[in-house]
């Protein structure tokens, strides 16, 4: 912690800590980024979601097409994703 002299004010040193100053801004840096990222969390999650859901449908459809019945979801399966699928059209839907 290096301390360095500004003034003098009426007699009396102030001193500044520069620990201080670089401390201040990291924090601030931080409070900033985790302020944008909380704003951004939402957008990202669907978007992943979406992503998701066309790597889902592409892997059901090579299967169907291939006669790969084990790589197939359950009904229960199924109706889960439809259900994820389903929620995630009606987020943007307000």
């Amino acid at each position: 912690m290096e301390i360095t002299l500004v003034g003098s004010l009426l007699g009396q040193y102030v001193y500044a800590l520069d620990a201080l100053v670089s401390r201040l801004t990291q924090t601030a840096r931080l409070l900033f980024v985790s302020s944008f990222l909380s704003s951004l969390a939402p957008l990202l999650a669907s978007f992943i979601m979406t992503l998701w859901s066309f790597m889902a449908s592409s892997r059901m459809r090579s299967a169907s097409l291939a006669n790969d019945f084990m790589r197939l979801p359950t009904p229960y399966q199924t109706s889960m994703l439809v259900g994820w699928v389903c929620s995630l059209s009606f987020m943007f839907t307000d």
